[in-house]
Formats: C-alpha cells, structure tokens, sequence
C-alpha cells in the first residue's frame, strides 16, 4: 500500500471492520451487508472480501 494516510488509519483503527473506498469507486447500497455477511458465514480465517464489479 502505497498510501501512508491509509496505513495510518488501519494502525489507529479500534474497529472490527475496515472498509476503504476510493474517489473512483461505486458502491451499490447494500455492499457492506453483504460483504460482512460473507465474512460471518465463513471459516474463522476468512478476513477479507473484496468485490469486483464489471459493467461490460
């Protein structure tokens, strides 16, 4: 990662979950809920989703 700010942010972070968004990125509205829900309904070493979305 590139980004110093964003490894600042993950550092200081108290949270469970960290969801980074970049100015060029679309989320639909239920993304998040269906991410975390991805995370909670796999096994205990999943920790990390990551969604790719084509509009071809």
């Amino acid at each position: 990662m590139n980004c110093p700010y964003c490894v600042w942010v993950f550092d200081a972070s108290e949270n469970r979950y960290i969801a980074p968004i970049d100015a060029d990125d679309i989320w639909y509205p239920e993304n998040l809920e269906k991410q975390v829900q991805c995370m909670l309904s796999s096994e205990q070493s999943v920790g990390l989703t990551y969604a790719l979305v084509s509009t071809h």
